[in-house]
């Protein structure tokens, strides 16, 4: 019976979508917020798991294209990383460089959610602190291209104005860079 209610939900949902696309927009934006790196169990031995500042800050810029039918396209450059360690910890540097393609859902005039998935071309380092740390510090440099995801949830303030969140996942060849970030776009 609960599968036939949401069954039911997600019709009304996606049927109410193309209420209030218009027409099609060119989107320009920055996202803020927060970042962490889960490293991979091999690494994490090189690394003392305890000492490893796992968080930090994370910046984006984007851009990206809707069409009428609200399919979208993004492109994005993200950094994040451990903000200040001045060496008393373990600390880590993300760049990524993703191309995303997801579906706006236009929920009512003001919400929007947008699942994407896509490409990243990430690029990150690791450096074990020199603070308490007899011998050489551990050094880990890696990059590649895998899979990743987002989701936004948008918030159409004023005439081509959007706030918003995001969630963003990529699973690297280190580990999973997760960045949850507050977002500031413009639409035209």
């Amino acid at each position: 019976m609960n599968g036939v209610k949401y069954s039911a939900l997600a019709v009304l949902l996606i049927g109410s979508c193309n209420l209030y696309a218009d027409e099609s927009k060119v989107i320009l934006g920055f996202e803020i917020g927060s970042s962490s790196l889960e490293l991979d169990r091999e690494l994490a031995a090189d690394f003392d798991s305890e000492q490893l500042d796992d968080g930090g800050v994370s910046a984006t810029f984007l851009a990206g294209y809707r069409w009428k039918n609200n399919v979208q396209v993004e492109a994005n450059l993200a950094r994040s990383g451990t903000l200040f360690s001045f060496g008393l910890g373990d600390f880590y540097e993300a760049d990524e460089a993703k191309l995303l393609v997801g579906y706006s859902f236009e929920l009512t005039k003001h919400l929007r959610i947008v699942p994407s998935l896509g490409v990243s071309r990430w690029d990150v380092n690791l450096q074990e602190s020199a603070f308490l740390n007899p011998g050489p510090e551990a050094r880990a440099e890696s990059d590649g291209t895998d899979f990743s995801y987002k989701v936004n949830v948008e918030f159409p303030i004023a005439k081509g104005f959007v706030l918003g969140v995001s969630y963003a996942n990529t699973n690297t060849g280190v580990g999973t860079i997760d960045l949850t970030q507050a977002s500031l776009k413009y639409e035209f």
